[in-house]
């Protein structure tokens, strides 16, 4: 009987302490909330990108990266992608807390004669965690004129 009672003590302080851990971050875009804008006024492109941490746990030392597949974009911005928050090459951390969301935006002065609906799908995001590891991607579907 006093092992039945030790055996139980144990069990029960091992399932309380597994409920109350966070887990790992779950981030995710939020395709519905994402999208490109044009400001043909200004001649500015901007991207605005919507994350969600779908875990109880904070997901730190994040950083984002834009890739682009239309051409007119890769000529313009950059072929290889553009880090988010990049200052002096180097992207910038950021932090998603649990349950939470976080925004990224970026814009970008070009040139440009087509009918922005051409880049719904054409604009990507990915990701990383602070070892450089793709945690998410997802491509932002909406464009819309301002």
């Amino acid at each position: 009987m006093k092992r039945f009672v030790q055996f139980s003590l144990i069990s029960l302080f091992i399932a309380l302490f597994a409920g109350c851990q966070a887990g790992e971050p779950d981030i995710i875009g939020d395709i519905e909330e994402s999208y490109i804008s044009w400001n043909d006024e200004r001649g500015q492109l901007t991207i605005f990108a919507r994350l969600l941490n779908e875990s109880s746990a904070d997901a730190n030392n994040l950083t984002a990266r834009f890739e682009f597949d239309h051409p007119l974009l890769k000529e313009q911005i950059s072929e290889e992608g553009y880090v988010v928050f990049s200052s002096n090459g180097e992207p910038i951390p950021f932090s998603v807390s649990g349950d939470g969301t976080y925004f990224l935006s970026e814009s970008f002065d070009i040139d440009w004669e087509v009918p922005i609906e051409e880049l719904a799908g054409d604009v990507s995001v990915t990701i990383f965690d602070r070892y450089g590891n793709e945690i998410a991607h997802f491509t932002i579907e909406h464009a819309i004129e301002e």
